[in-house]
Order: structure tokens, then sequence, then C-alpha cells
């Protein structure tokens, strides 16, 4: 039976491509048949063309979303040896986030079964995801000499240069991206077009009405982690950034942001601890707007699955200076205090959604710069197969600040702010896959070139309500990416 590649790419978390892999290898014949010494060759031939039928159909089920009717481990007690039954039963214990009884249900298959290939290259793909990278090595290379088409190797050859990656005692990562963006009110103007002074409205001049405005951006960074060699595989971490965005429209808002950052992993059984420092330094218009530099410290600890919580505080000193199209901006110095509690929710393989509450306290030189906020956020990521995957957002803002500002009003000035977004990834040899029958024929060289970058496109409405006029204003936000990643 022939399965369609791209119809069983849906599922299971890190290794959701993968499936695709299972359904090519569908079509293989099982190196091992039962010597059933009564039976003809015919017959002993039909009969391991069913079994293999019946294994490639339990796979197919492995990448579809379809849980089926609920198993129970009394079901499998009752029938242990059947293949498609207990493939089932690891599908629920997979979709429940219960990697490592699902790792056991296909250990158990494997042993009444060894020839299905199938299921040996399933089951080393969970044992990846389980950490467990000598075993999930040993089963991959039981199987990475079986006759497949070559993208499928190439996947297999991915997973097990990932397992060497993680041999390393330093590792190092690498991300590029370059892109545009267009803003429909760049520079949060009022939406009313008028503005308060002294509690009187006041009409806004043409430089600081609504202007929509085009921009060209670019990111770089570079992580490192070093194992210290201890057996919780505590890690040093270290981390350097560079971020420019250049507005054709409002030179005023061109922008650069370097960062900085360093510290310590540590993997205690029941909770992780990570400290760090950070140094950031903002220029606007090519002139010095902010800096700072500050601690945090980070804890994550896995709860009942599927949930992991996590928790994180942080201190930021903040000095500002007076650019010259910013001449108040210096008044904003101070330092800000930030309490973050949240939880990592894994519905599925394919779909994860976190939840998290923040409170930021503020304060400045002056009092009307001061202020409390909080934020609560939802964002869900889904990964639809083929590396593709769909990142959506939701945050409600609320801020209130010490006192009035007396220039401008004799209220206390109050927002609440609403924020939306949705960002959709596919890598580029999907899409050259697509657009064309024989790109395996291009030279290599123009091959690698394209191979490895990703596209993403977003979209993000953000609107701000405020008790004072000058402050309410709305934006429309369209971004679209090129990014790679490089590991070393």
């Amino acid at each position: 039976m022939r399965l369609g590649v791209q119809g069983c790419a849906r599922t299971i978390g890190h290794g959701f491509a993968v499936v695709a892999i299972l359904c090519a290898l569908a079509d293989q014949p099982s190196v091992a048949q039962e010597a059933v010494e009564s039976e003809t060759l015919q017959d002993r031939q039909k009969a391991a063309e069913e079994r293999r039928q019946v294994a490639a159909e339990a796979v197919r089920s492995l990448g579809s979303e379809d849980l089926g009717e609920e198993v129970t481990y009394q079901d499998i007690l009752k029938d242990p040896d059947n293949v498609e039954l207990n493939v089932r039963y690891a599908k629920q214990q997979l979709a429940r986030g219960n990697y490592k009884n699902a790792a056991g249900t296909l250990e158990r298959i494997l042993m009444v079964r060894p020839d299905i290939n199938e299921v040996r290259l399933y089951y080393a793909i969970v044992l990846f995801q389980l950490d467990n990278p000598d075993e999930a090595e040993a089963q991959f290379n039981l199987i990475k000499d079986l006759p497949m088409a070559p993208e499928m190797r190439a996947q297999i050859g991915t997973y097990l240069e990932e397992i060497e990656n993680r041999r390393q005692t330093t590792r190092y990562v690498v991300n590029l991206s370059f892109g545009g963006r267009y803003d429909t009110n760049r520079n949060s103007a009022s939406k009313w077009n008028h503005n308060l002074v002294l509690d009187s409205h006041s009409a806004l001049e043409d430089d600081d009405r609504i202007e929509n405005d085009w921009g060209v951006l670019g990111s770089t960074s570079v992580s490192m982690n070093h194992d210290m060699g201890f057996q919780d595989r505590h890690e040093l971490l270290a981390s350097a950034s560079y971020y420019h965005n250049h507005q054709f429209n409002r030179d005023d808002l061109i922008t650069q942001v370097g960062a900085v950052s360093g510290g310590v992993k540590l993997n205690f059984p029941e909770v992780t601890v990570t400290p760090t420092i950070f140094y950031n330094q903002v220029r606007l218009s090519h002139e010095r707007y902010t800096k700072n530099w500050g601690a945090q410290l980070r804890l994550d600890k896995k709860l009942a699955r599927p949930l992991n919580g996590f928790a994180s505080a942080k201190y930021t000193d903040e000095t500002y200076y007076h650019p010259t199209d910013s001449t108040s901006s210096h008044l904003y110095t101070g330092y800000a205090k930030e309490y973050v509690l949240g939880l990592d929710y894994i519905v599925s393989p394919a779909h994860k959604v976190t939840a998290s509450w923040t409170h930021t306290d503020k304060r400045a030189k002056v009092y009307y710069y001061e202020y409390d906020g909080d934020e609560g956020s939802l964002n869900h990521s889904w990964l639809l197969g083929g590396g593709q995957f769909l990142i959506s957002s939701l945050a409600a803002r609320w801020r209130v600040y010490k006192g009035e500002y007396a220039a401008v009003s004799d209220r206390t000035r109050r927002d609440k702010r609403f924020k939306g977004n949705i960002t959709y990834g596919v890598p580029v040899d999907t899409l050259l896959d697509l657009a064309f029958d024989d790109r395996a024929s291009w030279p290599e060289p123009i091959r690698n070139a394209l191979g490895g970058w990703t596209w993403t496109n977003s979209v993000e409405y953000l609107w701000q309500q405020s008790n004072i006029l000058n402050y309410d204003y709305d934006n429309q936000q369209y971004q679209t990416l090129l990014s790679r990643r490089w590991e070393f």
C-alpha cells in the first residue's frame, strides 16, 4: 500500500517532519520474514506482504490527528501481539505528551516484531525526543542503509548530525534574518490628530500626524552553550546580537540595538535554574538613546504532564539620553522590576499553548513617567508539517502612571493596550519543491545556497486606549523575513 508523504507529516513535535520518512519507508518490504516450513515460498511472501501492510497502516495512523477509539492497558494485555493496537496505544500516549511510556510501547512492539522498520524509525525519533542520544543513534543506524528516497535519507542524517552536536562540549548557534516591514502608524501618533496641552485640545503639526512607513531590517545573533562536565549537565551560556531597522520616511525612528548576555543553566532533578546578566544599547537616528544592564533569574519546572511551569524575576537599570528628536527622553532614566509567571501546555506533539502574566514596576526621574503595569498573554504554536509552522498570540496590557503631567493634563494617565499577531513560516526548500519538478538536477552549490532558509510572514494589530488622547492610537504592521540558522 502506497502512502502520501505530505498527508502523514503532521505530528510528533520536534520530529514531525520525519513522519514523512515513515510513510516513505512503508513502501519498503520488511527485511525479515517468519520461517514457517509448512508454507510454500509464495504463501510466505503473501503473509509477509499482509503483515507489512498492517504495519504501514498502523504507522500511517500515527501521522493523523484522529486518535481513534480509546485503547487501555487492559486492551493491550488481552492482545499483546496486535501491532495495530499497540501503535494506536503509542499514538494516544504521545498525544498526551507521555513520551516515556510511548517509547516502552514501541519497544514492546519491536520485541515481538523486530522486522517492522517503520516502527523502529518511530522509536528512534521518540528516543531522540527523550534526550537519549546513544540509543536513538543505535536505532537510526539499524535502518539508515535501507533503500529510500535521497531526501528521506537526508532527514535521518539530520538527526544523526544533531546527536553528534549534542555530544560536543561547546555548541554554537548562529542566526541571520533580513527583510522588510510596513506600519500604518509608524510614529504612534494620536488617532484623533489632536493632543492635549494644559488640558486644551491642540491640532497636531503635520510631522506629528499619523504617518505610514516602509522599513528594511536585519538581525544577527550568536549563542554558545558549554557543558560544564557535571552529571546533571549544567551549562554556561553566552550570546550576542545586533538588530538594525532603517525607515524610509521617519529618519527619527531608524533603530539600532546591540545586546550581550551571559549566565549559567543549572539542571536539578526538580527544577532548572537559569541566572543571567545582560547589557543592551539602543540608538535612534544614529544617536544614543538608551543603555541598560541588569540581571534575571528564571525557574523552569515540569509539572503534571503535559504542563511545564516557569517563573522569572528581572531587574534592569536604565539610562536614557536626550537625542535631537527626543530631548525629554532622559527623564525616563531609572530602573524597572519585572516578574513573570507562566505555563506551557503541550496539547499534542504538534500543538503547544503558552500562557503568562507579567507585572512591571517602573521608576524614573520624574513621577509622571513612573508606572505599575500588568500584561497577560496567550500564545499558540502549531507545527503544520513539512517544516511549516503557524504562531499566533494575543496580549492585553494595563499601565497606571504615578501622577499627572501638568503640561499635558491634570489627570493621571491610564493606558490599556491590546495586541494580536499571526506568523506563518515555511522552508524555502518546500516552496522550491512545489515550484520545480526536478530541483535535484540543479548544481549542488545553488542547492546548498538556497537550502536551509525559512521564509516567515507576520501580521500584527495593536490598539491602545488611554484616558489622555495623546496616547490613544492604533497600528497595523506587516513583516516578511528570510532567516537561516547554523549549528556547530
